[in-house]
């Protein structure tokens, strides 16, 4: 059980909240495996986050909320920004 620090205060996680943090886990996992794909074969990041919204029964707007405040996403042209250069620094590496 996670545990929330308030002015020093231990407060135990609530279950609903396990449920939350546990959810949004699952969400931000599944985008970091997902998003690199659907990048490559050509396609922005929002389709990856409509197929996740589906499937966890969200609206897009409420997945790309998780994943900003994960720290997984800002916006679509970064994000496909951030894999190109992965994929550069990939091969240069392979070149080496």
């Amino acid at each position: 059980m996670c545990k929330t620090e308030t002015a020093g205060i231990q407060i135990p996680e609530t279950q609903i909240e396990k449920e939350r943090r546990e959810r949004n886990e699952a969400i931000c996992k599944e985008f970091t495996d997902l998003a690199p794909k659907v990048v490559e074969q050509g396609y922005k990041p929002y389709r990856a986050i409509t197929m996740i919204a589906e499937k966890y029964r969200k609206t897009p707007a409420g997945i790309i909320s998780i994943l900003q405040n994960a720290g997984l996403y800002t916006n679509s042209k970064e994000y496909v920004e951030s894999i190109q250069n992965t994929e550069a620094e990939n091969a240069q590496q392979e070149n080496e």
